[in-house]
Order: C-alpha cells, then structure tokens, then sequence
C-alpha cells in the first residue's frame, strides 16, 4: 500500500477564493474549500485580541435551508459530536 502526500501548494491551488466576508464578529472567510448538499466548507481566520489569528474550516449551511429547523438541529448535533472527539490526527473544533 503506497500513501502520497499533497504538498501545501498543491492543496493550496484547489481553494477558490471568495468575497473576504467577517461572520459573528471574529471569523474571517477567505476561500471556499467544498461544497456538499447540505453545506460548504469554507478556510478562514478566527480574529482574536491584541492581534491572535488562527486558521479554521467553517461549515455553513446553504440559504435554503437556514430556515429549516431540521436542518439546523441536524448540523448543530454534527458539531457537537464533533467537538467530543478527541484525537492527535483529528483537527479540535
């Protein structure tokens, strides 16, 4: 079995950038990096005090659905989830 690596370029080039949009006050997105049906996934920047920075994904549901209480419930559980995992190859949320 062979692993390859893509190189920071490489993953570089397949992000699309968008409109630079500021969300909640402190999260900078700067390039979209999916799409799925339910949601994009989107890199940006968390801004904090005295200047912190630190990249972040952010997952956003798409417009028709934000309205759907459903929708909202299922993507809130994700996260929750999500933020319980807890390992060295797994990125925090």
């Amino acid at each position: 079995m062979s692993v390859q690596r893509q190189s920071r370029a490489d993953s570089a080039a397949k992000l699309r950038p968008v409109e630079p949009e500021v969300l909640a006050g402190r999260y900078l997105v700067l390039h979209e990096i999916g799409m799925g049906g339910m949601a994009r996934v989107q890199l940006g920047r968390v801004l904090g005090p005295g200047g912190f920075v630190k990249p972040v994904a952010v997952k956003r549901l798409h417009p028709h659905l934000v309205g759907d209480p459903g929708f909202v419930t299922l993507i809130l559980d994700e996260a929750r989830l999500a933020a319980r995992v807890r390992h060295p190859n797994v990125v925090a949320i």
